[in-house]
């Protein structure tokens, strides 16, 4: 949608990736699904090349819709740590909780990004390429069925993607580090 196309020949794993061309529009659509509305503990992960984000940033994958989300990837744009990813969802009671890595992505190369949250403490695991970045506490769990929207990647972000995951569950450190492993 919006100027999205697979690109064969560069790609960071299976036949093609997804070139983003700069602009909010660009963007891969999942239509919503009770699969894809998770509550309590996740893990997120990609395979991404970022030539530039947004000043407003840009998502790797978000689900959210009707000013909720239910949870989101993104890479910040502008302010104190551009570039670097940012893990966040609507939390019950209808609060925005949110977090963010320390190690820029945004340098035009592919990085395999993952965050895996534990709902039981709260706590957010930022890794690229198959590395922990860093830990940060949440204190609250995404809420259930906080939205109906679709599941977007790409807006706000120029460059390529491939190997989107969304799991219902924590994947281990040593899982993503094995995830991470670029196969083609």
């Amino acid at each position: 949608v919006g100027g999205a196309a697979f690109a064969t020949g560069e790609r960071a794993t299976g036949p093609a990736a997804v070139r983003l061309p700069p602009g909010a529009a660009a963007r891969l659509q999942v239509p919503d699904a009770p699969s894809l509305a998770l509550a309590g503990s996740l893990t997120i992960e990609a395979f991404v090349r970022v030539d530039a984000v947004a000043a407003a940033g840009g998502a790797v994958v978000t689900k959210d819709g009707g000013g909720v989300r239910n949870y989101g990837l993104h890479v910040l744009g502008g302010g104190s740590t551009p570039g670097v990813l940012s893990f966040s969802f609507t939390a019950p009671g209808g609060a925005l909780s949110t977090s963010a890595g320390t190690r820029r992505v945004d340098d035009g190369r592919w990085h395999h990004v993952a965050v895996s949250f534990e709902a039981s403490g709260g706590t957010a695991r930022y890794y690229v390429d198959g590395a922990l970045d860093v830990e940060r506490a949440h204190g609250a769990a995404p809420g259930a069925g906080v939205n109906a929207g679709a599941v977007v990647a790409g807006p706000g972000l120029a460059g390529m993607i491939d190997g989107v995951v969304v799991h219902d569950h924590v994947r281990s450190a040593g899982e993503l580090q094995e995830s991470a492993i670029v196969t083609g």
